[in-house]
């Protein structure tokens, strides 16, 4: 599970750093995130990630987001679409190397644990 001190700047950086997001986001899984706005957040960035290798545009996320979140309650609809404009329209990134190298060293982990279970 990711701290949830951390959450949303693992996924701002998933959203707006295609190399981090591509090496890492093989490893993550929307249960390792507590808030159910960033899960759905998550599973919207994955789409993109596994489709086209790539984060999403704002639009480009409104645009699946509109297609996928419409089952959802209101409520949470709401509170991805505020949390995914705030990512995309926000430059504070305090604590940027710091999130990346416990992200990478959590995600290591993560691929070594897999590693032995496979073997």
């Amino acid at each position: 599970m990711i701290s949830a001190l951390i959450e949303d700047k693992v996924l701002a950086l998933l959203a707006r750093d295609r190399e981090f997001g591509s090496s890492t986001i093989p490893y993550l899984s929307e249960d390792m995130f507590a808030r159910p706005h960033h899960k759905e957040f998550f599973k919207l960035l994955k789409y993109f990630y596994d489709n086209y290798g790539s984060p999403p545009s704002l639009e480009l996320l409104t645009h699946e987001a509109k297609k996928v979140l419409g089952a959802l309650a209101p409520e949470l609809i709401r509170q991805v679409g505020e949390f995914a404009f705030s990512v995309y329209n926000s430059n504070d990134m305090h604590a940027e190397r710091y999130i990346k190298d416990e992200i990478s060293n959590f995600v290591r982990v993560a691929a070594m644990r897999a590693v032995i279970a496979r073997s």
